[in-house]
């Protein structure tokens, strides 16, 4: 489950299992649950199309979440949502709590 630097994470995937979970609660917006949604789906199919597997751990982990957060940005652009990840969003969710 990824951390994102910005408050607890939405959601997380867990290919072997089938599973994806994102987390609805009073006040959540739509607009973030879809978006989490989308970024879980990334990295199901990641997982589940070996994308990535020749690659070291951390370079795999790092090619998964630029590839999860570029799909995820592309998804807010085209429905006129403005977001600034910046690298701090990015390496907050590789790296964890640490960065």
């Amino acid at each position: 489950q990824q951390q994102d630097p910005e408050g607890p994470s939405l959601g997380f995937a867990i290919p072997d299992e089938w599973r994806i979970s994102v987390t609805a609660y009073p006040g959540v917006r739509a607009a973030d649950v879809r978006e989490t949604l989308l970024h879980e789906l990334v990295h199901f199919l990641q997982h589940r199309n070996d994308k990535y597997v020749n690659l070291g751990p951390v370079l795999r982990q790092h090619m998964r979440e630029i590839e999860a957060y570029a799909f995820q940005r592309n998804y807010l652009e085209e429905n006129g949502v403005e977001v600034d990840y910046g690298p701090t969003l990015y390496l907050g969710a590789v790296m964890g709590p640490a960065c």
